[in-house]
């Protein structure tokens, strides 16, 4: 089965475990040359804060990457080494239950996605631009956006502040969907009141058009909640919510209007 894993953990751990046995760390080193004596390496020139340092050694493991070439090249060593630059993104999750639990591999993305905690680590691509280290933003994108077709919830995690104040996706669904009851009580209830005062509401075309905006957009919301929120409904949803809006707002200017006209007749009389 496929496994992954914080590589960060993984060598503080190693280093830790490696210290405990004796050995020595020499962190913040760049290393500039070897001494030879009789082909043999006897000792590691190396510059730490601008010091020169010499370490002595009975073997040499050169682990530099890509760069190992550079340092060898000096010794008439040619590697055929190449460097290819690969990309990440890292998010936050603050709700576990938008995130997968285990690898993924995405074929058709070229990208692989990794649980490593309470973060998901996104990496794929490869790019051969030599020893040059600029982001190429548009891959980072091309996977952000790759991420957002897969798991559209996960983006909501790098909200911060007020905008996500109660950090988990349980929470708001809570609050969105105890609104909406709330509110279809009230508009059952002016529904009733206008029944009880023998008004017509099937001439009230503006009131009719509210009731079926309303249930449209309860119809909406469920659906979303049983295809894990398509992109396609939840434009729907926000768009029939403007429309739902502004039926409320003009319902609310032709209310006080009809009580200023109310009023005037009664001070006229």
């Amino acid at each position: 089965e496929d496994e992954s894993g914080d590589p960060n953990l993984f060598c503080q751990a190693l280093k830790k475990e490696l210290m405990n046995r004796g050995v020595e760390f020499h962190f913040d080193s760049t290393i500039d040359s070897f001494n030879l004596e009789n082909n043999k390496i006897t000792h590691v020139n190396y510059f730490n804060n601008d010091k020169l340092n010499s370490l002595k050694c009975d073997a040499v493991t050169v682990a530099l990457g890509s760069a190992s070439r550079f340092l060898l090249a000096k010794y008439n060593i040619n590697l055929d080494l190449y460097p290819v630059k690969g990309f990440s993104i890292t998010y936050e999750i603050k709700d576990t239950s938008v995130a997968p639990e285990v690898c993924i591999t995405d074929e058709s993305g070229k990208i692989a996605i990794s649980r490593l905690g309470n973060r998901l680590r996104v990496a794929g691509t490869a790019e051969l631009s030599d020893y040059n280290t600029e982001i190429n933003e548009a891959r980072c994108s091309a996977l952000i956006d790759r991420v957002k077709t897969i798991f559209p919830l996960i983006e909501n995690n790098l909200l911060s502040g007020f905008v996500n104040f109660f950090e988990t996706r349980e929470y708001i669904i809570f609050v969105h969907r105890t609104s909406a009851l709330f509110i279809l009580l009230l508009v059952i209830y002016i529904n009733y009141f206008i029944y009880k005062k023998n008004s017509a509401i099937s001439q009230n075309y503006l009131l009719l058009t509210f009731n079926f905006t309303f249930i449209l957009q309860i119809l909406l919301g469920v659906m979303m909640t049983f295809q894990n929120i398509p992109w396609h409904l939840a434009l729907a949803h926000q768009g029939n919510s403007i429309i739902l809006f502004l039926i409320t707002l003009s319902m609310w200017i032709l209310s006080k209007k009809s009580l200023q006209k109310n009023f005037n007749e009664e001070t006229l009389s």
